[in-house]
């Protein structure tokens, strides 16, 4: 998902400073599109300042649209760009595919603060978008709930809903090198990151990096961690006994993705159930925290989107 509470944060910024400022959404796409549904950008009268509705010509399009809405007097817009350059109206993208963005002005002094905290802390914030402006939440018009995500109507009256924030959660069973490396990477794709470790202090290290730190002791696992098709838990703990205890505990939970770390050797020795993925990664070579970091988060993603829980 791309945007992130970046775009939230510019947004706030903005009309806290008393700018009016435009929040541009791609609401649905087809083909080789590079902008999904739920892409999100911010664009103030300096222009492009957060996110992105998929690049290129395109999103340059979408800038230069947001410019004019804010220099005139309409509160939206919904622009339809189509990636071929036979269109009648191309993009200026060959990829193919088709995309609708929509163009809210977000005026001056709009409270902004709970959504940036809410997504901040790695909760969801559901909000809606049409002809009328943005408003936070469903039908009672507040953070945490609201209509079920997606585009409806035409170009004279459409109502876009969304849920932005986590829709995967992440549990790094380890406060290592390896935990903190995960917890930078996979935070910023959209992961709830939940750090749980036994040993006294150390999970709280990583307190600012993840959305939540737990110290308990790994048998107690199961009463930690909400299972489902996505959620993930990475083990990568201090010993090869309490790597295992940490994967007892959780044998018996639906999960989308369990994988532990360690060399061949350790893991014959500690005998690894079969469907977890065990060196977790893509062997692309890895040694360094951050090169593991990188070849956990690539599978975990690989393998979430074979059985998707939520639409991405």
């Amino acid at each position: 998902m791309s945007g992130g509470v970046a775009v939230w944060e510019a947004l706030r910024a903005e009309v806290a400073a008393g700018r009016d400022v435009v929040l541009a959404v791609v609401v649905d796409s087809e083909g080789h599109s590079p902008g999904r549904a739920g892409f999100v950008m911010a664009v103030g009268r300096a222009g492009w300042l957060a996110g992105t509705t998929g690049g290129g010509a395109a999103e340059a399009a979408v800038v230069e649209r947001a410019l004019a809405l804010l220099d005139g007097g309409h509160t939206s817009a919904l622009l339809t760009q189509t990636h071929d350059d036979s269109a009648a109206t191309p993009s200026g993208l060959i990829c193919g595919g088709e995309q609708r963005v929509a163009l809210v002005r977000m005026p001056a002094g709009l409270d902004l603060s709970g959504v940036v905290e809410a997504l901040r802390s790695g909760d969801t914030v559901a909000w809606s978008a049409g002809p009328d402006g943005w408003t936070a939440g469903g039908t009672d018009g507040g953070i945490g709930g609201g209509a079920a995500d997606g585009f409806a109507g035409d170009a004279g009256r459409w109502r876009f809903s969304w849920t932005s924030g986590p829709r995967r959660h992440a549990y790094l069973v380890g406060a290592g090198h390896v935990g903190g490396a995960l917890a930078r990477t996979l935070v910023p794709l959209g992961f709830r990151v939940t750090v749980v470790d036994e040993r006294p202090g150390a999970a709280a290290r990583l307190a600012g990096t993840a959305h939540a730190a737990v110290e308990r002791p790994y048998e107690e696992l199961a009463g930690i961690v909400a299972p489902g098709r996505d959620c993930c838990v990475l083990v990568a703990t201090h010993a090869p006994a309490r790597d295992q205890a940490a994967l007892d505990a959780v044998a018996g939970l639906e999960l989308g993705y369990v994988g532990v770390l360690g060399s061949p050797a350790k893991l014959r020795r500690i005998g690894v159930p079969g469907r977890v993925h065990a060196p977790m990664g893509l062997p692309i070579g890895s040694h360094t925290p951050e090169e593991i970091a990188v070849s956990v988060a690539a599978e975990v993603l690989q393998v979430l989107r074979r059985h998707p829980a939520h639409p991405a």
